[in-house]
């Protein structure tokens, strides 16, 4: 499904739980939003977003590019794209049953985002595991 939503369009005032979450976008628009609204509170991050780097954000899927070992890919969340877009005052364009593909312009990390949260959450584990080998 493709979800879109113009710049042109204002943001919501206070929309409810079940129009934020439990519509057919299933919160890809309230991600978006939030990005909007963070450009104003977060002007620097908004400028690194605009350069194509994939900043750390709330939601999985950007890029730590100050960790010691910087992954060549990984998955991340189609909400961190939705609020990435808002960050970047673009207009909403995501294709859910797509996905998308982004690279880091600061690392060159290739992250592949989906709506699908398991692929994400396994490969956080298997992170967390090689960390902790590292570290021993």
């Amino acid at each position: 499904m493709r979800i879109h939503r113009s710049l042109s369009e204002p943001l919501r005032v206070d929309p409810a739980w079940e129009e934020r979450w439990e519509q057919a976008d299933k919160g890809l628009i309230n991600c978006w939003e939030c990005g909007r609204e963070w450009v104003v509170s977060h002007p620097e991050q908004a400028k690194l977003a605009n350069a194509g780097e994939l900043l750390i954000l709330p939601w999985k899927g950007g890029v730590n590019k100050k960790a010691k070992k910087i992954p060549a890919k990984k998955t991340g969340s189609l909400y961190y794209v939705a609020m990435w877009q808002g960050l970047r005052d673009k207009d909403l364009d995501i294709d859910t049953e797509v996905g998308a593909v982004l690279q880091c312009a600061a690392t060159g990390t290739v992250v592949t985002y989906q709506f699908d949260m398991t692929k994400v959450e396994e490969e956080e584990e298997e992170e967390e595991e090689e960390d902790a080998e590292v570290q021993e």
